[in-house]
């Protein structure tokens, strides 16, 4: 434990304690307890509190599981920076929260370049970290604490006045970081996307300009700190992602952009869904309804096919089924492609894998497949693995075995932690068959493709 001045008392976490009606070894038990669910084992107790009060400093990741803590308990977001336990200047001490979008950027890009606030805040999730399900109150992590375009604080800029030629530039790096995600997978290009969201975007953001650019520029932004946000947790940041999708609702909202908050909120509703937290991606799904009337038929049909899914997460197969016609009934509305396709009908066969009807969605997730563009490998590659997943619980070894072996074809050319944990605990289900011939084969096919060490625990990759 290192220590910062012992002679000064840290009365923040003094009257933290006091405001949460807590015992020193009450704490203890708590960021003990928060430490486990990230894999750590933590044995503070009364007597370490009372060195943190009169001045002491755990070291990452510790502080942040106080934060969050005290998040819990108090039922609004309290910072790193509240407890008083973060060293000054510590990067990312005061994420999330921060109402400065911009600010917000950087700092989670210098937590993610430290080794150890990048593997502590990886693991940590924050109860109050996810975007504000109120369009009119902007005060939450997701907010921006302002209605309407966001008036960021002038700082040192480019010499030259923002104008179009930035937002083009912004629309461009969002279809080619699209276009890599597709084909390589999460795990190409993040730090380069942080590094121009945290260096270029911000600088520009804090700038004069007109305010039609400022508009069109924090939409981009928006959508291109989403992307960064799916990449990371598809690389198992999931810390770094929910924070990145909080700065993207921030951004979207500041643009007064419903359409891009909406989609926004249907993505975090998935990443709280594969993260187990079904009754959040519920209550996400809940927030966003009265938002989609001023939405085009394409965001429609997107949104409600995800929030399909989080209903049937928590077993409401009336709210689920009304989200699946209302994505039906849009897609009819707007010129379908391809991609809107493969994702209508993976949407429909997941909501059929959470009322456990494996025989029903295999039909659905091959039409899906012929569904998705060819330049898509990523998504292909996840309905394969959805597709073999069915397929060997349904006993049908030959099948899965086949399906995974076209996989592996596809997986070869993607870096995706998510896929690699999806891969490596159906493997360890094909080894159970023993000495079945398409097992061994296949086992054989897959040696050395896979890290070594436990699959992740989460049952399945991120989607589309």
């Amino acid at each position: 434990m290192s220590k910062t001045d012992p002679r000064t008392p840290n009365d923040r976490l003094r009257e933290l304690i006091r405001e949460s009606d807590w015992t020193y070894e009450a704490l203890a038990r708590a960021v003990n307890t928060l430490g486990a669910t990230s894999g750590l084992r933590l044995r503070y107790d009364r007597t370490t509190v009372a060195h943190w009060v009169r001045g002491a400093c755990p070291r990452p990741p510790v502080p942040e599981l106080a934060a969050e803590a005290f998040s819990r308990k108090l039922g609004r977001t309290v910072t790193v920076e509240d407890t008083g336990l973060a060293p000054p200047g510590t990067p990312g001490a005061a994420l999330p929260g921060a109402s400065d979008p911009a600010a917000s950027l950087g700092e989670l890009r210098k937590a993610h370049l430290d080794p150890v606030l990048r593997e502590s805040m990886r693991r940590t999730l924050l109860a109050e970290g996810w975007p504000s399900t109120d369009w009119a109150d902007d005060g939450g992590p997701g907010g921006t604490c302002l209605r309407g375009p966001v008036h960021l604080p002038p700082t040192a800029g480019p010499s030259w006045r923002i104008g179009a030629s930035e937002v083009d530039a912004l629309e461009a790096m969002g279809r080619f970081y699209h276009e890599v995600w597709d084909a390589f997978g999460g795990g190409h290009g993040t730090s380069a996307l942080a590094a121009c969201l945290a260096d270029d975007v911000a600088v520009w953001l804090r700038s004069p300009m007109a305010n039609g650019v400022r508009t069109a520029l924090m939409s981009s932004a928006a959508e291109l700190t989403l992307r960064l946000a799916l990449m990371h947790f598809e690389n198992g940041h999931y810390g770094f992602a929910q924070r990145y999708v909080g700065i993207a609702a921030q951004l979207a909202r500041g643009a007064d952009d419903r359409t891009m908050y909406v989609t926004i909120l249907a993505r975090a509703a998935t990443l709280a869904l594969d993260l187990g937290q079904y009754r959040k991606a519920a209550h996400l799904a809940d927030s966003a309804q009265v938002l989609l009337t001023a939405c085009a038929p394409d965001t429609v049909s997107f949104a409600q096919g995800e929030f399909a899914m989080a209903y049937a997460a928590v077993d409401d197969v009336r709210a689920a089924h009304r989200c699946l016609d209302a994505t039906q009934q849009n897609l009819s509305r707007c010129t379908t492609s391809e991609w809107q396709l493969a994702v209508y009908h993976w949407q429909r066969a997941q909501v059929l894998a959470f009322h456990h009807r494996p025989g029903k969605l295999l039909p659905l997730l091959r039409t899906s497949l012929r569904h998705v563009p060819p330049t898509d490998r990523r998504f292909r590659a996840v309905l394969m693995l959805s597709t073999a997943h069915a397929q060997l619980r349904l006993g049908r070894l030959e099948e899965g075995c086949a399906t995974l072996r076209r996989l592996l074809t596809e997986f070869s050319l993607l870096r995706s932690a998510d896929m690699a944990g999806g891969l490596q605990e159906l493997l360890r289900q094909v080894g159970a068959f023993g000495r079945a011939r398409s097992a061994i084969d296949l086992l054989e096919q897959a040696r050395g493709l896979l890290p070594q060490g436990p699959a992740p625990a989460r049952p399945r990759p991120y989607g589309h």
